[in-house]
């Protein structure tokens, strides 16, 4: 039973520097378009925000702040799947 705990400690510290190893294989130039690209649509849906007023307006930021939070996260996730699909 110790053995196997001890095979599974090791098989999720490789996985983990794997998946490392993985990430930094997306260029830098394709994250900063994304991450630019995420930027501007977050600043045109906060534009749209903006003619609401008291808690629509509340609850229109607080989603395209939780959108622009996840795509950003999302895209580099997206762009390893791209390259290994």
């Amino acid at each position: 039973m110790n053995a196997l705990n001890i095979h599974v400690i090791a098989l999720a510290v490789s996985l983990m520097f794997s998946a490392g190893a993985m990430a930094q294989s997306v260029s830098k130039e394709d994250y900063k378009a994304g991450r630019d690209r995420i930027t501007a649509e977050s600043k045109s849906a906060r534009v749209s925000c903006a003619s609401l007023s008291g808690n629509p307006n509340d609850v229109c930021m607080a989603g395209v702040e939780g959108n622009e939070k996840f795509l950003l996260v999302a895209t580099p996730m997206q762009a390893m799947h791209r390259m290994f699909a």
